[in-house]
């Protein structure tokens, strides 16, 4: 379903802070809603954006909360349409987290 450098469609922005993950605070800065981004790392249920990394950590978001886009639809501005779709068929019984993994 994913791969790395394949394009995804964020289906939900909430993305809550788990401390058990790690890090010492969550990241300023989420994928919103409707936002296209490219996979750079796949590490199980978990999705790294090179976009959200910090100098600090690498985030790591639930796969859940992104479905896969194609071309065609990037290109020919379906992106409202595939969002819709994402959300009836990509949607997950899974908790709405992300992990964040710091460098020291």
């Amino acid at each position: 379903m994913f791969e790395v450098g394949g394009k995804v469609v964020c289906i939900n922005g909430n993305f809550p802070w788990i401390k058990k993950y790690g890090g010492k605070r969550a990241p300023s800065i989420k994928p919103k809603k409707g936002e296209i981004l490219i996979i750079d790392e796949i590490l199980g249920e978990f999705l790294r954006f090179n976009v959200y990394d910090t100098s600090e950590s690498f985030n790591w978001w639930i796969d859940n909360q992104f479905a896969p886009v194609d071309e065609f639809e990037i290109e020919d501005n379906f992106v409202e349409e595939a969002l819709e779709k994402a959300e009836k068929e990509y949607k997950k019984d899974k908790p709405l987290i992300y992990i964040r993994n710091v460098y020291d």
